[in-house]
C-alpha cells in the first residue's frame, strides 16, 4: 500500500521524478481505498518521513518529502 501511495504522489516529468500534491480524497480514489484507510497509511508514511503535508482549510495536501542531503 505504501508503494502505491508513493507512486501516485510521484510524477516523472522526463528529467526527474517530482512530487505533486494531492488531498487525502484524491489519494484514496487513485489507490482504490476509503478515505480513512488512505489517511491512516499517509500518517504512517509521514511518521517515517516519506511524505509531508500542508493544510489548506480543512484539507491536507500530501506530497513526497524532500530528501535530506
Amino acid at each position: 500500500m505504501q508503494a502505491k501511495i508513493l507512486e501516485v504522489l510521484a510524477v516523472d516529468d522526463g528529467r526527474s521524478i517530482v512530487s505533486k500534491g494531492l488531498n487525502t480524497e484524491e489519494v484514496a480514489r487513485k489507490i482504490g481505498v476509503s478515505r480513512p484507510t488512505a489517511s491512516r497509511w499517509l500518517a504512517v508514511l509521514e511518521a517515517t518521513s516519506k511524505v509531508k503535508h500542508y493544510d489548506v482549510g480543512r484539507s491536507k495536501i500530501w506530497f513526497i518529502a524532500p530528501k535530506k542531503i
